[in-house]
């Protein structure tokens, strides 16, 4: 039972479709849309095809312009290298690492497993200060109201 409460709970993540399965060949970087998010796919030269965010996780940067060299991709922003396999920045001092998503391929496609779609700190922040003003919207509307009441039965 308790298994079942949890499969409920978490329920297993779709893979969504990305591309037909030709899309990308062996020393090929492309980054593709599925809805708002970008997915980029490379396939580096003796490995095998990677599905990562397709945003520089630096900068935050589309990669959609980026180069490869069939063993880093290269952000077109600031020219920092990104190992193909793991995602991991080349740069020593960074840590900076692109997020990698699980792939397969399914009826002639590749599909990607995008997760639940994280809010931003600055989504974050308006939900809360917006939900604040909403709040304090309501009391002042509410204080209006009883003083309103209060003046019609002063003056009877």
């Amino acid at each position: 039972r308790s298994l079942l409460r949890l499969i409920r709970k978490f329920p297993a993540m779709p893979f969504t479709p990305i591309c037909p399965q030709d899309a990308v060949r062996e020393g090929e970087l492309r980054v593709f849309r599925s809805g708002k998010r970008r997915v980029l796919l490379v396939w580096p030269k003796g490995g095998e095809l990677k599905a990562f965010k397709g945003l520089c996780p630096h900068a935050d940067f589309p990669m959609d312009a980026a180069t490869f060299d069939g063993e880093a991709m290269i952000c077109p922003r600031h020219k920092w290298r990104f190992d193909a396999t793991s995602g991991k920045c080349l740069k020593k001092s960074r840590s900076d690492t692109f997020r990698a998503y699980e792939w397969r391929i399914a009826s002639g496609e590749i599909q990607v497993k995008l997760g639940k779609k994280k809010k931003k700190k600055a989504d974050k922040k308006a939900t809360k200060s917006s939900g604040k003003k909403a709040a304090k919207k309501a009391d002042k509307k509410a204080r209006k109201k009883a003083d309103k009441k209060a003046k019609k039965k002063a003056k009877f």
